[in-house]
């Protein structure tokens, strides 16, 4: 995925952009961490305003009024005596930085307004300090509370990717169903949340690079890429479907959720990642139903295809079981 584009300005962004993360990351008070996510935010916007294209800078625009809002309201509570209130406005500020439910309004309409290189920063770089902030402002959690915020995170994912024909609007769909994981697995442990989020960077990163490589803008399979065994194997695991890779983060979440009795949250995250496996798995139905002369890659390499399909299924549920022996 060619992160880096021809600008003279872009590799500047990119390190200041990750100075960021780091200061907020390794910060001990609320005022430094905001200093952090400034900075972080300041270097993401030039990045997007890279495109000529009107779709985009509007974007950008709609990014940074939700950001700055956000950001004011983690300044206001920095600001104030620790308290119901302030504990209350850092959560508000973190959950409309992470696109979390009912804060996820402005996510789906900015990313399918982005070149997937840069929804790639969106959906990875720029959930990591909000996320491990969030945990750490759930370290003494409520139960209740955060099983609604996981559970409506989830559902609004799954149900809101239903009537999606962009790609890049199922995937935004997609990434506010795993945030209401991640937000439950603040709930568990460091490792626990680290294991899931590291396992959804991989399988995300693998899509938006196929994605991006073959140019697509729809989920129809008239505009299906050459390596549609591939990602479609990335999709059915970044759903979680079993034996793949992508079920075995979300196995030993359920687990460790069920040992801390939490019983309603892993019935409902299930049912959730049930629906998104719905329209994953018309995804991949639809390109099934492609003409093989329209794939001339797979049409010349029958027999290549043949031995790497399998390949792929073997090493994807091997590194899946080795993830269970290690965490379990």
């Amino acid at each position: 995925m060619n992160l880096f584009m021809l600008k003279p300005y872009s590799l500047m962004f990119y390190l200041t952009l990750f100075l960021g993360i780091f200061i907020s990351l390794t910060s001990n008070n609320w005022f430094t961490i905001w200093m952090g996510l400034e900075i972080n935010m300041y270097s993401f916007i030039p990045l997007l305003l890279q495109s000529n294209k009107n779709q985009e800078k509007e974007a950008a625009i709609k990014y940074f009024i939700i950001q700055a809002l956000a950001s004011g309201l983690l300044l206001t509570a920095s600001l104030l005596l620790y308290s119901s209130v302030s504990t209350l406005l850092i959560t508000l500020s973190l959950m409309m930085k992470l696109a979390l439910a009912p804060c996820h309004f402005w996510f789906p309409s900015v990313m399918n307004s982005l070149p997937w290189n840069m929804c790639w920063l969106l959906t990875t770089l720029q959930k990591i300090s909000p996320l491990f902030l969030f945990s750490q402002i759930m370290f003494d959690f409520n139960a209740l509370l955060l099983t609604f915020i996981s559970a409506l995170s989830a559902l609004t994912g799954a149900i809101g990717g239903l009537k999606q024909t962009q790609l890049r609007a199922i995937l935004a769909y997609s990434s506010i169903g795993h945030l209401g994981w991640l937000a439950a697995a603040t709930a568990t442990s460091f490792c626990t949340l680290n294991l899931y989020l590291s396992s959804y960077i991989f399988m995300i990163s693998t899509i938006m690079f196929l994605a991006n490589m073959n140019r697509m803008k729809t989920a129809t399979p008239l505009i299906f890429p050459n390596s549609k065994h591939l990602l479609s194997l990335s999709l059915l695991s970044l759903g979680g479907l079993p034996p793949l890779f992508g079920f075995f983060p979300k196995l030993i979440l359920l687990f460790s959720l069920i040992q801390m009795n939490l019983i309603l949250l892993p019935f409902i995250l299930v049912m959730s990642s049930t629906i998104n496996l719905y329209y994953y798995l018309k995804i991949v139905f639809f390109s099934s139903l492609q003409a093989p002369s329209m794939n001339t890659f797979f049409a010349l390499n029958k027999s290549s295809t043949t031995i790497l399909f399998p390949f792929i299924f073997s090493v994807s549920t091997i590194m899946g079981l080795f993830l269970v022996m290690m965490f379990l």
